[in-house]
């Protein structure tokens, strides 16, 4: 009974009856064998059940958590109801979905493995028997006794019967899942909760089924991340539960100390004795030859014998005697020999290394489950997948991508861990071609990269032993004594070893005392705080084990001594003399008639301690007019002094309010310079006096005070000298594009360039005739690198830079001039050739923007990193940058090109666009509106070669079945998205093609089950309607002329940011004729009056058809509103407000211009009668349907908001 209500259909009565089971099931737990069949058949898809029904039953099995039936149940419950609930019939409706998805996620989160086989020792038999044998004092008081012999021997082999029936159960379950997960008829939802459940399989006292790993090997490299994910689980849970077994034996610790081990009592000696030196790292100390290293015992128990000793200290034995590791081929089993085949085979390992390394979000970071997966491979098979696996490194070490690098340092941990146990032969062959690759790894180390080579070197260094690892640590000791100009790579490469030595303890204080040798041997003052930082920390961390108490036994040599706090303080004492001096306060004389002690004594702002509030106002304020004075040599100086600290203080290791206040500080210096500039010009030039006190003739500033003042801050000064400030940023700009190890220099230098780049391109001759526009040419050539999508900041800089570039430069070869024309400069001739270059620009930049789109297109494939192309979710900032960026570059080149570079760039987007489909909302928007942009701008050369492209990839795509589809495949999202834009064009070519266009729109229109489809499909007869109906400006043929022009006739570099001219500009416009309105009527009545007939009778008429219909006559209408009269009859204005006829509207179209009318009626009277009518329907027998109702308000809207002819 409480089955039947809990699957009923009120809500209420499925609530209270599924809790009165559940309480019922824990007081009764195997009275779920009665109604667990009942629960199963309404989940089977043959029986029909009801959405309520099979929410009931599955509420019954999955709720209440660790008390859901589900995970109480034994494997007799589980073997019926796990493949029930993955068969169960697939349901559009979100509850059942949301149900599904909770119930998969509570199982997989509170799953608990049941027993299979129970040992009872013999000694609990016989507690038993004499806890029976008890009579009043027993309250087990047995009414029978203890059981009979007889009885006895009949069960004595019930574990092991039970033990057969669980195994069988099990194996049957698995079985049952597997031919769910493979089922090629299975919803995908249905098939993920069936390889869930199939991971939660898992054991180590039974084997896990063959045909299931192997289909977990070959899930490496399915396309979804979640599929990833779990079969690199379960394959690196079932390496680690069958590796091969590694021989351990104790470690026979020699001169063992008293009070050191179990029972030993305060006092003790802790710290670095005569017994655990045998446990330290000693260069002097380690084996020498293959032989020496096979026979020599390892310990990785770090926290063993610095303190005390246990009784028996077991770890592994010598490398020598580890023969079950060392296997080969033939020593493999079956199931083992697959796996290494299916590594082997190139297409599966190129597929696996691509797919592992797609980023899942920005901040991914090293994932130990994949280290799991590839440690449990070089554990299992030894050095078999080595030359796999040294192909993918080389691939990915060598590649500049942050994820690339974190996979590589995810293998690399995975095999040097997996290693250790190998004999030193295979660990010497292994190093031999790992060590060069790593060095490159770390000398290369990029910022976004530098954390995860850090856990890799921590997780492998916490894993083994220090005298193991011998070959890693020259690696980074290496690195960090080879001298560097970079501090970031200094700095990298010290966090390395620190993060390595860190977990190695008191057992590498010999490799301590090299690393503070060798930073006292480098400067220990260092310019940037990013590696005064990291020095500080290694010195801090080597100190360690300087405590008070620490014992060291008398005989131990000093390279067994740790580095103690006073002589790492010793260091870097005797520099702290000059920066006290520095900081400290003392009382200066304001008043002093020196010069030089006025400027060293001011004090703006208050005194805090050793510091100064520093008053940014008043500082400006004062340096300012004090420029001109006595004093303005020595101002200069010392202000000079000041803008040099501005490259360290804008490193980004900097924390705290010091870059934010100096950047303000210049700001406001620069404004008060510029303010006072202008004072002085304007009392020069104005008869009146416009300040209460005049600057004296003889403290004005003149050019020359103010190039001196703009020579140090020419970040902030560009409007004043640019002749000073172009070469300077130049300077900075060339060295950052070419260094790779210091990513901030160039972010930082082309956020410079950003705002001198106008200045850049309108540059105008010196006294010297030169310019410097070239540079304009030279950099758009250098900047491709900067288009970076793994570093957004540098790519939306250099989106900025290059898209101001190409929109103020005619982008024309005028290199032909030099030989044309008699009347050029040498600066204009240098110009002019430099232009050659324009071709292979432009070709760059195409290539290096769909190749982004290419690599955006096929993450949000992989990892649905991006959104897809069905989502209605919002664009993150990324996909922002990425699509604007593009668009503006993209528009520039084909607005200001001639037809010859037009071509180069447009002709790259047409192979790209006949070459390419994604599942990407972001790439679809881009290059549906970079198809716009190459239309619009030469839409007689562009519009029919698009159009004619897109249309049949169309009438591909849609088939006969498209048509019935609820969801459609989004290639036709795709193509429907690119017509929409395309046919955003003048009417002429409208006409002029007109019967493809009505063909599209026959193709397309139908589309009404799916609704994203209908919406696509709409928005392109909106599209065509506007393109009829509207009035608007039109692209200007005479740039276009002008670009083509003979170099005789019009030279190009001479028009650079040239300004339109407001007395000869002549623009053009779109007024619709009596054709345009004639093929707008057609279209209205052949595809909008048929929707009006159809809503005028909604009875029984399906939602998705209903939505159809009014999505299309909406924007019909909103396509059509500039042509279509406002609504007859008077204007009635609201209460208490005046009519509107009252208020004079402009006039948005010419009086004689004509309109559309259906048959001489008013369109919008017809379309608000039809939409009155079906509001009353919708109201009175569909008031559920709240997505139509919904449209209809919105229809109305449009109708009385976009009123076209006098809005």
């Amino acid at each position: 009974m409480l089955v039947k209500i809990g699957t009923s259909t009120y809500s209420q009565n499925r609530v209270k009856a599924q809790l009165v089971l559940v309480n019922l099931l824990k007081d009764y737990p195997f009275a779920h064998r009665s109604i667990i069949g009942d629960l199963v058949k309404l989940l089977d898809p043959a029986n029909d059940s009801s959405h309520e029904q099979v929410k009931g039953a599955l509420h019954m099995l999955t709720d209440h958590k660790r008390d859901a039936l589900m995970l109480r149940a034994g494997f007799e419950a589980q073997l019926l109801a796990m493949p029930a609930i993955v068969g169960t019939r697939h349901s559009e409706k979100p509850s059942i979905i949301d149900l599904l998805e909770q119930a998969q996620n509570s199982i997989v989160e509170l799953y608990e493995s049941y027993r299979i086989e129970y040992d009872i020792p013999d000694e609990m038999r016989t507690i038993a028997a004499a806890l029976l044998d008890e009579k009043e004092a027993c309250p087990l008081n047995a009414s029978e006794g203890m059981p009979s012999e007889e009885l006895i021997s009949k069960n004595a082999n019930n574990l092991v019967k039970l033990k057969e029936k669980l195994t069988g159960q099990y194996y049957e379950l698995a079985g049952k899942l597997l031919s769910l997960a493979q089922d090629p008829d299975l919803h995908w939802r249905h098939v993920d909760m069936a390889q869930a459940f199939l991971s939660l399989l898992v054991r180590r006292d039974v084997p896990y089924p063959e045909p299931v790993l192997r289909m977990w090997v070959r899930l490496l490299v399915h396309d979804t991340v979640k599929a990833r994910r779990m079969a690199t689980a379960v394959v690196a849970s079932w390496l680690k539960l069958n590796k091969p077994k590694a021989v351990k034996r104790e470690w026979v610790i020699p001169n063992k100390e008293p009070n050191t081990s179990v029972g030993a009592r305060w006092p003790i000696h802790y710290g670095i004795r005569d017994d655990n030196r045998c446990m330290m790292y000693e260069e002097e100390l380690l084996p020498q030859t293959e032989e020496e290293w096979n026979k020599f015992q390892f310990c990785g128990k770090q926290h063993w014998g610095f303190y005390t000793w246990p009784e028996k200290l077991i770890t592994y034995a010598p490398l020598g005697e580890q023969d079950a590791i060392d296997r080969t081929d033939e020593d493999l089993s079956e199931t083992e020999r697959f796996i290494v085949e299916t590594f082997r085979d190139p297409e599966f390992s190129a597929k696996m290394r691509t797919l592992f390394a797609v980023e899942e979000s920005k901040d991914d970071t090293f994932n130990a489950v994949n280290f799991s997966l590839f440690q449990g491979l070089f554990r299992c098979f030894n050095d078999m997948l080595c030359s796999v696996f040294k192909e993918h490194l080389e691939i990915l070490i060598l590649s500049p991508k942050g994820a690339d690098q974190k996979l590589a340092s995810e293998i690399v941990a995975g095999l040097i861990n997996g290693s250790k146990l190998w004999k030193w032969g295979r660990q010497k062959r292994m190093w031999t071609w790992l060590s060069p690759l790593l060095t490159r790894a770390f000398e290369n180390m990029k910022e976004e990269a530098m954390r995860n080579w850090g856990v890799c070197v921590a997780t492998v260094c916490g894993c083994s032993e220090s005298r193991m690892l011998k070959p890693l640590l020259d690696i980074l000791f290496a690195l960090i004594s080879r001298p560097t100009e970079s501090a970031f790579a200094a700095q990298s490469r010290l966090f390395l070893l620190q993060g390595g030595l860190c977990q190695f303890e008191w057992r590498t204080i010999e490799l301590w005392n090299k690393v503070v040798n060798l930073l006292s041997k480098a400067a220990v003052v260092q310019q940037y705080a990013n590696l005064r930082d990291r020095m500080a920390i290694s010195l801090v961390t080597a100190s360690w084990f300087d405590l008070p108490t620490i014992y060291y036994s008398p005989n131990l040599p000093e390279s067994l001594h740790g580095p103690t706090i006073a002589h790492c303080i010793g260091l870097y004492d005797q520099h702290m003399g000059a920066c006290w001096e520095e900081t400290r306060v003392k009382d200066g004389n304001s008043c002093s008639e020196s010069n030089d002690v006025l400027i060293r004594s001011f004090r703006l702002g208050n005194v805090v301690g050793l510091c100064q509030q520093f008053n940014l106002e008043g500082a400006s304020g004062f340096i300012t007019y004090a420029m001109g004075t006595q004093c303005h040599e020595k101002l200069m100086n010392r202000l000079e002094s000041v803008f040099r600290l501005v490259e360290s203080y804008l490193h980004p290791s900097n924390h705290g309010m010091h870059t934010q206040n100096l950047l303000m500080f210049m700001n406001k210096l620069s404004l008060c310079v510029l303010s006072r500039a202008k004072r002085e010009r304007m009392e020069k030039t104005s008869s009146k006096p416009r300040t209460f006190v005049k600057i004296p003739s003889f403290m004005r500033l003149s050019q020359v005070h103010l190039d001196q003042f703009v020579a140090p801050i020419v970040k902030c000064c560009c409007s004043i000298s640019p002749k000073i400030v172009l070469p300077a940023v130049l300077d900075i700009v060339y060295p950052a594009l070419e260094t790779l190890t210091e990513p901030h220099r160039l972010l930082q230098a082309l956020q410079v360039l950003v705002a001198v780049a106008p200045v850049l391109a309108k540059d105008q001759p010196g006294k010297d005739g030169k310019t410097f526009r070239i540079h304009a040419v030279n950099l758009m050539n250098s900047l491709l690198p900067g288009l970076d999508q793994n570093d957004m900041g540098k790519c939306l800089t250099t989106f900025q830079i290059v898209g101001v570039l190409v929109n103020l430069i005619p982008l024309v070869d005028c290199s032909e001039a030099v030989l044309l024309r008699s009347d050029l400069t040498e600066d204009e001739k240098e110009l002019c050739s430099a232009t050659a270059n324009f071709d292979s620009i432009i070709a760059m930049f195409m290539d290096k923007l769909l190749s982004m789109m290419v690599e955006y297109g096929e993450a949000a494939a992989f990892t649905g990193a991006h959104t897809n192309i069905n989502a209605k979710t919002k664009a993150n900032m990324d996909d922002h940058i990425l699509h604007r960026g593009t668009i503006s570059v993209f528009k520039g080149i084909c607005r200001n090109s001639s037809t010859e570079l037009y071509k180069v760039a447009v002709d790259r987007l047409y192979n790209f666009l006949g070459e390419h489909v994604f599942d990407s909302k972001t790439v679809s928007t881009a290059i549906a509106d970079m198809v716009f942009v190459a239309v619009k701008m030469y839409p007689s050369l562009s519009f029919v070669r698009f159009f004619s492209l897109i249309k049949r990839k169309l009438q591909q795509t849609i088939s006969i079945e498209t048509y019935s589809e609820e969801k459609v495949d989004f290639q036709v999202i795709w193509w429907l998205s690119m017509a929409d834009r395309v046919l955003k064009v003048p009417s002429s070519y409208l006409l002029e093609n007109w019967a493809e266009v009505r063909a599209l729109l026959e193709l397309v229109l139908p589309l009404k089950k799916c609704t994203l489809a209908t919406e696509k499909a709409t928005a392109i007869l909106e599209s065509v309607l506007e393109g009829l109906c509207s009035i608007y400006l039109l692209e200007s043929p005479t740039r276009r002329a002008n670009a083509d022009k003979s170099l005789e006739e019009a030279l190009a570099i001479r028009h650079w940011s040239a300004t339109v001219d407001k007395k000869t500009w002549q623009p053009q416009w779109h007024v619709p004729c009596q054709e345009d309105i004639d093929r707008a009527a057609e279209l209205f009545r052949d595809f909008v009056i048929p929707q009006l007939q159809a809503l005028a009778a909604p009875q029984g008429m399906d939602k998705k058809e209903m939505m159809h219909h009014i999505l299309l006559i909406r924007n019909a209408v909103l396509g059509a509103s500039a042509s279509l009269p406002f609504f007859e009859g008077p204007n009635y204005g609201l209460e208490e407000s005046p009519s509107l006829e009252a208020i004079e509207h402009p006039v948005a179209r010419p009086v004689n211009a004509p309109v559309l009318t259906l048959n001489g009626r008013n369109v919008r009277d017809v379309v608000l009668e039809s939409m009155r009518s079906l509001l009353d329907y919708l109201f009175e027998h569909c008031e559920d349907d709240v997505k139509s109702i919904q449209q209809v308000v919105v229809l109305l809207n449009t109708l009385a908001s976009c009123r076209g002819l006098n809005s």
